[in-house]
């Protein structure tokens, strides 16, 4: 059976999406908020928080910087997910 899934995704002013609603977004927008607090609220640096994190050091001095991951949700697109299956149910003799 067919099931039809609705989901909201975040977008920018010109309908684009954005943070972890991107499709080839790999850092989702809680550990980017992480990262900003570790650096701007408790004052440590990129490479300690790199090696916390498993991430590069210049993806979050970016992050930090504001040069990635910076912009802000203007409008929720509704999108809908049509043909996602269910997966039968094991039945035992």
């Amino acid at each position: 059976m067919q099931q039809k899934i609705i989901k909201y995704v975040a977008t920018n002013d010109r309908g684009m999406r954005i943070g972890e609603s991107h499709h080839n977004c790999k850092i989702k927008d809680c550990v980017v908020d992480q990262i900003r607090d570790m650096h701007e609220d408790e004052g440590i640096g990129y490479r300690t928080i790199a090696k916390r994190l498993g991430l590069s050091r210049h993806t979050v001095r970016d992050i930090c910087r504001y040069t990635r991951r910076a912009q802000t949700v203007e409008h929720w697109k509704k999108v809908e997910i049509v043909g996602v299956r269910e997966e039968p149910e094991l039945v035992e003799d």
